[in-house]
Order: structure tokens, then sequence, then C-alpha cells
């Protein structure tokens, strides 16, 4: 018998290695085998009825005792596991344990981050932050918790910053409007009342605006509440016969003025940058004035409109006449 020196197991002569655990046996001597004496007779003991009847039994019918001694069968030995081969790590008992995940928590923050939903992004990207502290490796995501709360914050940051000077316009204009409305509805009057001032005198146009007897409210701009008359009067038109224009849908008799008389004589006379008209190509609004013309129409004109405000000298007939 060769005993292994690492593990002292006893190995029967001639193996290379132990079969326990696998130590080379190269070199080992086998242990000596020390003669065994021959057990000694026992002392008779009293015989009881049970044990009487057993030692009449036959051979085979008798419980069979573990046998002992040197000639006795090996004794059933544990599964020994193998060594793994030559350059081959054994495995690790950490190996085994189940990867981290990723936190759920994490995920909605980046999802309701990405929406702009800021307070709940906030909260649960807090919440998720303490989980996957809490969960020594077993959560991950930290990363996505971090990003879904910086977006939920600088995502309607952006928005704002970019939106605001559209919906800023848009408010301001939108407040422009009923004011704009009403700055043609008052040069509408005063075209009305100047037709029937034509039409009571021979077709013959008013000297002034002042002198038709309409009301303050009529003369004065709500955009231009400064001055008790805001609008101009053609200086071109004053006494002329309507049969003296020969373009009346371009030819101005009223229009937003500044001029100390109420009187235009030109077109630097019209102030052309008194409203701001809500249109859809331009979003910030654009720059017009109101006018009223000799036809009867009224309407928001751009600056770069063309119109009519010099005339030709008046004919010597009267047109209502002819």
């Amino acid at each position: 018998m060769i005993i292994c020196p690492q593990c002292r197991w006893g190995n029967a002569d001639g193996l290379a290695a132990c079969e326990h655990c696998g130590k080379s046996l190269a070199g080992v001597s086998p242990a000596p085998v020390e003669p065994v004496a021959p057990p000694k007779p026992a002392a008779q003991a009293a015989v009881l009825p049970g044990q009487a009847a057993a030692a009449q039994r036959p051979m085979a019918q008798r419980p069979m005792a573990p046998p002992a001694g040197p000639g006795a069968p090996p004794v059933p030995r544990p599964p020994v596991t193998p060594l793994p081969p030559q350059g081959v790590r054994p495995p690790n008992k950490q190996e085994y344990v189940s990867a981290p995940q990723n936190s759920g928590m994490a995920i909605a923050t980046l999802i309701l981050g990405l929406l702009s939903c800021t307070v709940v992004a906030l909260v649960l990207g807090v919440i998720a932050l303490v989980q996957i502290g809490n969960s020594r490796g077993q959560l991950k995501g930290q990363g996505m918790a971090i990003a879904g709360m910086v977006c939920s914050i600088a995502i309607p940051g952006l928005l704002g910053i970019i939106l605001y000077p559209v919906f800023n316009a848009s408010f301001i204009l939108g407040k422009e409007q009923p004011r704009i409305k009403t700055c043609i509805s008052n040069q509408r009057q005063i075209a009305i009342a100047v037709s029937m001032y034509a039409v009571d005198n021979n077709e013959k146009l008013p000297a002034d605006i002042t002198s038709l007897n309409l009301s303050s409210t009529l003369l004065q701009c709500p955009d231009k509440l400064d001055l008790p008359i805001s609008y101009g009067y053609n200086s071109n038109l004053p006494n002329r016969y309507l049969g003296d224009i020969s373009d009346p849908t371009t030819t101005v008799l009223s229009a937003d003025s500044n001029a100390p008389n109420h009187m235009i004589s030109s077109a630097s006379d019209i102030d052309m940058t008194r409203h701001h008209l809500l249109t859809p190509g331009s979003p910030k609004g654009q720059t017009v004035y109101i006018a009223s013309f000799v036809d009867g129409h009224v309407a928001p004109e751009m600056p770069d409109f063309q119109v009519t405000i010099q005339l030709p000298p008046p004919s010597s007939t009267v047109p209502g006449n002819q």
C-alpha cells in the first residue's frame, strides 16, 4: 500500500497518482505491512434464548457481519473530483453569480426625461439611484437615471428658449388684432361719411374730414391715442369732384398719419409702421398701415404698396353735370 503524502490516502501498489487527490506518487515507497495477530478467542458469554435460535439458522439466513482484516473487500469511497487539465483555471464560485440587471426605475426615468415630464422623471431618478446604490451590484443603470434627470430639465429649457419669441410675438399681435379691426372700422365710417357728403354736394368732396361732424372716437386710432386726430386726409381731394379721379381704387382718401394739419400731401405723411398684422408667412408680424380709398374700400396695406396721392389738375367742368 502506498500512502499519499498530501491527503494520506491509502493507494494500491503500482499506482502513479493518488486516487483521491491526484497527487503524483512517483518516488513514494510503499508502507510496510505489519503482521496481523490472530484474533483472540472471545470469552464464552451466556447465550440468550433468541441468540440460540439465531445460531441454529442456516448460514445463508444469518445476517452478514461487516468483513474485517487484510483480506476484506475495499470499503466504498466518496467520489473524487478530477483535477482540471493543465493550463485550465478551476471554476470560481463567483462566476455563477447572476449578472446585474437594469433598473426599471432608471429606464422609466430616461423615457420620462425624453418626454419632458420633469417632476415625475426627477422623483423616479432619485428612487432609481437609491435602489442601485443599495443593490450591492445586483442592479445597474445609474447612467440612464442621471441622463433622464438631465433631459427632463434641459429639454423643456431649450424648448422654452426656442419658442418664447414666437409665442411672445403671437401674444402681442393677438392683442393688437382687435385694435386693427377698430382702426379699419373707423376709416370705413370716414369713407362712408365722405361718400354721403359727395352725394349731397353734387359729387364734390369735402374740404377736410373735420368738417363732417364725426365723433372724436372715429378720428382717433386705438394705436395712437396721444393724438386727438390720428388720421390724415388726402390734401389733393378737397373740393375736387369724383369724376376728376381716374383711379379711385388706388387713390388714398384717408390713412394713418401723424401730420400736424391732418392732411396727407405725400407718402412720407403716412404712418406706415403703426400696426403689426399677424400673417402666415411672417410669425413676428408684418408692419402695415390702414388706409381708405376713394372707391370706398378700406384695407391694411404694406409699406411698399404703391398708392396714389398726387392728382392731375381738376377739370373745368363739373363731373356730376356732364
